[in-house]
C-alpha cells in the first residue's frame, strides 16, 4: 500500500495544505466537500497511487491550514480556478479531477474554465449545476433536503455551526449517509479542520456566495456561466441511491448538461459519502474511468 504524506503547494496566490501519494506521470486531483476535508480520500489516494497516478488531495481554500482567501472570494469560479492553478503549480500539462460534494462543483467549473487542463472528471454526490438548478425547484423533497443552504445564509450562521462542538456536522453525516457504520474518527478530523481560525466562516462562504448580492456582479455572472455551461470533459457521475443530501432523482435527467461523453453510476445502498461506505467499488470505478481517459504523458 502506498504511503500518504503531506506537502504544501503554492498556487494561485494561496498556500494549500495537501495529502499526496504516488509519483506517477499522471496527476489526479482529489477534491473534498462539506463538511469534510482532504482526509476523506485516505483510501482512494493509495489506490490511485498503486495504479500509477500521482494523487493529490488539497484542503480547499479556507479549510484548516490552507490559507483563507485574502480577497474574500469563495464563489465557484474561484474554486474552479484553484484546481487549474494547482495543476499548473504541480508541473503537469493536464490532470484528472475527482470531486465529491463541493469538490464536484469545483470540478464542473474547472473543466469549463480550462478544458485544455483536464483529461476527465469524476464527480460524486452532486449532479451538474445546469440540471441541478433546473430540477431543484421542481422537487419539494429535494428542497426539504437542502434546508441547511438557507440556514447558512442567515446572520449568526457561523456561531450556530460552532454550537455544541459543531453538533450540526454530526447530524449532517448521519442524515446524509445513514448506512455509514462508524464515521466518528472522520467526523472528529473534520471538526479539527473546522476549528481552525476562520475555517467555519470560509466553509459557509461557499454557500453564501451562491447568492448574487454576496459577490461583485461581474464575478457572479462569470461564476454562473461557468457552472451552468455544458460540461466539456468526459465525466463519470457517481450517485448513492440512499443519499440524504441530494436525492437520486436529481440524477435522472443529467444528459443535457454535457457536451462531452458522460456516464452515470448509481451505487446501491450507499449514501452521500459513498467513497467511505463502498471504498473498493469506488476505487475500481474511478481507476477504470481514469485509465480510459488520462493521457500517460501529461508531465511538463
Amino acid at each position: 500500500m502506498s504511503t500518504i504524506s503531506e506537502l504544501t503547494v503554492s498556487a494561485g496566490g494561496l498556500r494549500f495544505r495537501c495529502l499526496h501519494a504516488g509519483g506517477g506521470d499522471r496527476l489526479a486531483l482529489l477534491v473534498h466537500g462539506f463538511p469534510d476535508d482532504a482526509g476523506t480520500w485516505s483510501q482512494l489516494l493509495p489506490a490511485l497511487a498503486q495504479a500509477g497516478y500521482h494523487a493529490i488531495a488539497p484542503w480547499t481554500r479556507g479549510y484548516g491550514e490552507t490559507e483563507r482567501a485574502a480577497d474574500g472570494r469563495y464563489d465557484v469560479a474561484a474554486l474552479g480556478g484553484d484546481l487549474v492553478a494547482l495543476r499548473r503549480a504541480l508541473g503537469h500539462r493536464r490532470a484528472a479531477i475527482v470531486g465529491h460534494d463541493w469538490g464536484a462543483v469545483a470540478g464542473y467549473v474547472a473543466v469549463n474554465m480550462s478544458k485544455e487542463s483536464f483529461d476527465c472528471l469524476v464527480t460524486m454526490a452532486v449532479p451538474p449545476p445546469r440540471t441541478l438548478l433546473r430540477d431543484l425547484v421542481r422537487d419539494p423533497a429535494q428542497l426539504r433536503r437542502s434546508w441547511y443552504v438557507g440556514r447558512f445564509q442567515l446572520p449568526g450562521a457561523a456561531a450556530r455551526l460552532r454550537r455544541d462542538d459543531l453538533a450540526l456536522v454530526d447530524r449532517l453525516w448521519r442524515d446524509w449517509s445513514p448506512g455509514l457504520r462508524d464515521a466518528r474518527e472522520r467526523v472528529a478530523a473534520v471538526k479539527r479542520t473546522l476549528s481552525a481560525p476562520g475555517s467555519v466562516e470560509a466553509a459557509l462562504s461557499y454557500y453564501r456566495q451562491l447568492l448574487p448580492h454576496r459577490v461583485a456582479r461581474p464575478v457572479y455572472r462569470e461564476a454562473l456561466r461557468l457552472a451552468t455551461a455544458r460540461v466539456e470533459a468526459p465525466t463519470l457521475v457517481i450517485a448513492g441511491d440512499e443519499d440524504g443530501c441530494i436525492g437520486p432523482r436529481m440524477f435522472n435527467s443529467i444528459g443535457p448538461a454535457f457536451a462531452a461523453a458522460h456516464e452515470l453510476e448509481r451505487v446501491a445502498g450507499a449514501g452521500h459519502f459513498m467513497h467511505l461506505e463502498r471504498p473498493e467499488l469506488i476505487a475500481s470505478l474511478v481507476r477504470s474511468f481514469l485509465d480510459r481517459h488520462v493521457d500517460a504523458s501529461d508531465v511538463g
